[in-house]
Protein backbone atom coordinates (compact mmCIF):
# COMPACT_ATOMS: atom_id res chain seq x y z
CA UNK A 1 0.00 0.00 0.00
CA UNK A 2 1.27 3.49 -0.84
CA UNK A 3 1.16 6.15 1.88
CA UNK A 4 1.59 9.87 1.24
CA UNK A 5 3.67 11.11 4.17
CA UNK A 6 2.50 14.70 3.69
CA UNK A 7 -0.89 13.60 5.06
CA UNK A 8 0.62 12.25 8.28
CA UNK A 9 0.56 13.88 11.67
CA UNK A 10 4.05 15.16 12.40
CA UNK A 11 5.53 15.31 15.89
CA UNK A 12 8.84 17.13 16.13
CA UNK A 13 11.00 16.40 19.15
CA UNK A 14 12.54 19.75 20.07
CA UNK A 15 14.59 21.21 22.89
CA UNK A 16 13.41 24.75 23.54
CA UNK A 17 16.99 25.98 23.97
CA UNK A 18 17.93 24.81 20.43
CA UNK A 19 17.01 28.13 18.84
CA UNK A 20 19.13 27.44 15.74
CA UNK A 21 16.71 24.63 14.81
CA UNK A 22 13.58 26.81 14.74
CA UNK A 23 14.19 27.65 11.07
CA UNK A 24 14.22 23.96 10.20
CA UNK A 25 10.96 23.44 12.08
CA UNK A 26 9.37 26.29 10.13
CA UNK A 27 10.55 24.63 6.91
CA UNK A 28 8.90 21.33 7.92
CA UNK A 29 5.66 23.22 8.56
CA UNK A 30 5.66 24.26 4.88
CA UNK A 31 5.77 20.58 3.82
CA UNK A 32 3.34 19.07 6.33
CA UNK A 33 -0.06 20.37 7.45
CA UNK A 34 -0.44 18.77 10.87
CA UNK A 35 2.73 19.59 12.84
CA UNK A 36 3.07 19.45 16.61
CA UNK A 37 6.16 20.39 18.61
CA UNK A 38 6.89 18.04 21.49
CA UNK A 39 9.25 19.36 24.17
CA UNK A 40 12.25 17.09 24.64
CA UNK A 41 13.82 16.36 27.99
CA UNK A 42 16.97 18.41 28.55
CA UNK A 43 19.72 16.40 30.27
CA UNK A 44 21.09 19.59 31.81
CA UNK A 45 17.95 19.84 33.95
CA UNK A 46 18.48 16.47 35.66
CA UNK A 47 18.83 16.61 39.43
CA UNK A 48 21.91 15.07 41.05
CA UNK A 49 19.77 12.09 42.04
CA UNK A 50 18.54 11.59 38.46
CA UNK A 51 22.09 11.88 37.11
CA UNK A 52 23.26 9.20 39.53
CA UNK A 53 20.34 6.92 38.65
CA UNK A 54 20.73 7.30 34.89
CA UNK A 55 24.48 6.73 34.94
CA UNK A 56 24.02 3.48 36.86
CA UNK A 57 24.50 0.53 34.50
CA UNK A 58 21.48 -1.15 36.07
CA UNK A 59 19.33 1.60 34.56
CA UNK A 60 20.87 2.45 31.20
CA UNK A 61 22.37 -0.53 29.45
CA UNK A 62 25.38 0.88 27.70
CA UNK A 63 26.77 -0.59 24.54
CA UNK A 64 30.48 -0.66 23.65
CA UNK A 65 29.95 2.51 21.60
CA UNK A 66 28.41 4.27 24.62
CA UNK A 67 31.64 4.96 26.49
CA UNK A 68 31.27 8.71 26.12
CA UNK A 69 31.66 11.51 28.57
CA UNK A 70 29.00 11.63 31.24
CA UNK A 71 27.12 14.62 29.78
CA UNK A 72 26.94 13.01 26.31
CA UNK A 73 25.59 9.79 27.79
CA UNK A 74 23.00 11.75 29.77
CA UNK A 75 21.99 13.47 26.52
CA UNK A 76 21.36 10.08 24.90
CA UNK A 77 19.30 9.02 27.89
CA UNK A 78 17.24 12.22 27.73
CA UNK A 79 16.66 11.69 24.01
CA UNK A 80 15.60 8.07 24.55
CA UNK A 81 13.23 9.07 27.34
CA UNK A 82 11.77 11.80 25.13
CA UNK A 83 11.07 9.30 22.34
CA UNK A 84 9.36 6.93 24.77
CA UNK A 85 7.28 9.85 26.09
CA UNK A 86 6.18 10.62 22.53
CA UNK A 87 5.20 6.99 21.98
CA UNK A 88 3.14 7.10 25.17
CA UNK A 89 1.52 10.34 23.93
CA UNK A 90 0.64 8.71 20.58
CA UNK A 91 -0.88 5.71 22.38
CA UNK A 92 -2.79 7.79 24.94
CA UNK A 93 -4.28 9.92 22.15
CA UNK A 94 -4.93 6.93 19.85
CA UNK A 95 -3.09 8.52 16.94
CA UNK A 96 -2.49 6.67 13.69
CA UNK A 97 -0.27 7.64 10.77
CA UNK A 98 2.32 9.61 12.76
CA UNK A 99 5.86 10.62 11.85
CA UNK A 100 8.29 11.56 14.63
CA UNK A 101 11.18 13.80 13.60
CA UNK A 102 14.01 15.12 15.68
CA UNK A 103 14.31 18.85 15.12
CA UNK A 104 17.47 18.68 12.98
CA UNK A 105 16.01 16.37 10.31
CA UNK A 106 16.63 17.29 6.65
CA UNK A 107 14.53 16.34 3.64
CA UNK A 108 16.73 14.56 1.11
CA UNK A 109 14.00 13.10 -1.10
CA UNK A 110 11.14 14.99 -2.76
CA UNK A 111 9.10 11.81 -3.22
CA UNK A 112 7.17 11.67 0.04
CA UNK A 113 5.27 8.48 -0.77
CA UNK A 114 6.34 5.22 0.87
CA UNK A 115 5.42 1.58 0.44
CA UNK A 116 3.82 0.21 3.58
CA UNK A 117 3.63 -3.55 4.10
CA UNK A 118 2.03 -3.77 7.55
CA UNK A 119 5.23 -3.05 9.52
CA UNK A 120 5.18 -1.85 13.12
CA UNK A 121 7.25 1.16 12.07
CA UNK A 122 9.33 2.41 9.14
CA UNK A 123 12.65 4.19 9.53
CA UNK A 124 12.68 7.35 7.45
CA UNK A 125 16.11 8.47 8.56
CA UNK A 126 19.62 7.20 8.60
CA UNK A 127 20.95 4.51 10.90
CA UNK A 128 23.97 2.22 10.87
CA UNK A 129 21.89 -0.69 9.61
CA UNK A 130 19.89 1.16 6.98
CA UNK A 131 20.75 3.40 4.05
CA UNK A 132 19.47 6.98 3.99
CA UNK A 133 15.87 7.13 2.93
CA UNK A 134 13.55 10.14 2.87
CA UNK A 135 15.26 12.11 5.62
CA UNK A 136 18.71 12.41 7.07
CA UNK A 137 20.63 14.16 9.81
CA UNK A 138 18.41 12.96 12.65
CA UNK A 139 16.35 10.06 13.79
CA UNK A 140 13.00 9.99 12.01
CA UNK A 141 10.41 7.25 12.04
CA UNK A 142 6.88 6.54 10.77
CA UNK A 143 4.38 4.85 13.11
CA UNK A 144 1.32 3.56 11.23
CA UNK A 145 -0.88 2.70 14.19
CA UNK A 146 -1.10 3.32 17.91
CA UNK A 147 -2.17 -0.31 18.40
CA UNK A 148 1.04 -1.65 16.86
CA UNK A 149 2.95 0.97 18.81
CA UNK A 150 1.35 -0.21 22.06
CA UNK A 151 2.93 -3.64 21.65
CA UNK A 152 6.30 -2.06 20.92
CA UNK A 153 6.04 0.40 23.83
CA UNK A 154 5.31 -2.39 26.32
CA UNK A 155 8.60 -4.01 25.32
CA UNK A 156 10.73 -0.86 25.07
CA UNK A 157 9.66 0.65 28.40
CA UNK A 158 11.24 -2.28 30.26
CA UNK A 159 14.15 -0.77 32.24
CA UNK A 160 16.21 -3.88 31.51
CA UNK A 161 16.11 -3.00 27.81
CA UNK A 162 16.65 0.74 28.09
CA UNK A 163 19.39 1.89 25.69
CA UNK A 164 19.84 4.63 23.13
CA UNK A 165 16.51 4.82 21.32
CA UNK A 166 17.76 3.76 17.88
CA UNK A 167 19.35 0.65 19.46
CA UNK A 168 16.13 -0.18 21.30
CA UNK A 169 14.16 0.06 18.03
CA UNK A 170 16.72 -2.02 16.14
CA UNK A 171 16.65 -4.71 18.87
CA UNK A 172 12.84 -4.72 18.77
CA UNK A 173 12.95 -5.16 15.00
CA UNK A 174 15.42 -8.05 15.24
CA UNK A 175 13.23 -10.09 17.63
Amino acid sequence: MKIDLTKSKIIILHLEKALERKKNIEHLKTIFNDVEIYPGKDALTYTDEERKQYLDLKYFHRLPSCKWRENVLLGHIACSRSHLNIIKYIIDNKLDNVIVFEDDVECIDNNLVIDYKDEDYIYLGITKQYKPNKYSGAFSIYYPSFEKLTRMYNILKDPKKFKCYDYMITNYCNK
